[in-house]
């Protein structure tokens, strides 16, 4: 059986997908974007909770001008120049509403890396993930978490395949996996991931599902955080978690919360989260709230809403400590 494999790593100094830590003026940020040849395209973030801004501009002989557009107030021109493998991004930043520029300083903590399967004419694989790319054993571990956690899912979904293919040598349906992973939030004792996967293995249509990495950096030793890490022992956090995140899918318009057919959220439901500086964000795919028509479900619960449930000493307590607009 015929049998394609490549990985392409983003390392091309004219194309690649990057993530960036740094600062506007004295305000930390952090920057998801893509170098498309002479071109640049993404999102920046201010780390304390002011609204993305999205990235558009250009590249020219390591000279960069970028456009970033918003709320009228953070919105303005990025001008300055990158280092040949897109390590580092200086410059000066011109707001719209002020004449007074400042400087910017981004230096790359990650880059993603893209992998494709093709086996035959029916089954065909994708992944996208980051690769962080400080080389001490924190980072090591991570990235070999995150590769061992694609790797096994395209194995699986291969053997499976394959399985289907000498089970039913005339069929013609094929079938498809996507995986896809994106930063959500960087620091040295925290990182947060979030990510979906897509499957079809015949049928009306596809299913996607969420995937979600929360990974806590202390003492040199890394650990993949569950949800009841970030609350206080003892807390009746999850019934509390469950209220807000019900109230919210239903003015959203989750069919099986309006009409009363879920009532709660337990634990389980509540395992793909992601950490921002401004909160918890829970992801909910189709069939967990409502039909496949409802599509999947974001809610997003901020610090403030949950008080002395969290956990002040713990995971999150550098977070809890930067103040927000």
């Amino acid at each position: 059986m015929f049998f394609e494999f490549s990985c392409v790593y983003a390392q091309n100094s004219k194309t690649g997908r990057y993530y960036y830590i740094g600062a506007v003026g004295n305000k930390p940020a952090q920057m998801d974007v893509t170098f498309d040849g002479n071109q640049i395209s993404g999102h920046l973030y201010f780390v304390n909770g002011e609204s993305p801004l999205k990235v558009d501009g250009s590249v020219l002989k390591n000279h960069i001008k970028i456009d970033t557009k918003g709320p009228r107030k953070i919105s303005g021109n990025m001008k300055g120049k990158t280092s040949r493998d897109h390590t580092e991004i200086n410059g000066e930043w011109a707001p719209l509403i002020s004449k007074k520029n400042k400087k910017f300083h981004f230096i790359k903590v990650a880059e993603y890396l893209k992998s494709n399967i093709q086996q035959g004419t029916l089954i065909s694989l994708s992944a996208i993930y980051p690769y962080f790319i400080f080389s001490n054993h924190t980072g090591q571990l991570i990235n070999s978490k995150l590769q061992d956690s694609v790797l096994n899912r395209q194995r699986s979904f291969l053997k499976d395949g394959q399985q289907m293919n000498s089970n039913n040598p005339n069929i013609s349906v094929g079938w498809k996996q996507k995986i896809s992973y994106e930063i959500t939030y960087f620091s040295p004792d925290l990182i947060s991931i979030a990510g979906n996967i897509y499957l079809y293995t015949g049928g009306a249509h596809g299913i996607t599902n969420p995937l979600t990495n929360n990974f806590y950096i202390n003492n040199g030793r890394v650990r993949q955080l569950q949800l009841g890490d970030l609350f206080r022992p003892g807390s009746t956090y999850e019934e509390y978690l469950s209220r807000l995140c019900l109230n919210n899918l239903n003015k959203k318009g989750a069919t099986w919360i309006k009409n009363g057919e879920v009532t709660h959220l337990a634990e389980p439901d509540l395992r793909h989260f992601t950490i921002s500086p401004h909160g918890l964000t829970f992801y909910f795919p189709p069939y967990m709230v409502g039909p496949y028509s409802d599509g999947s479900f974001t809610v997003d619960i901020s610090f403030d809403s949950l008080g002395d449930y969290l956990d002040a000493e713990g995971p999150l307590q550098d977070l809890l400590s930067i103040p927000h607009n």
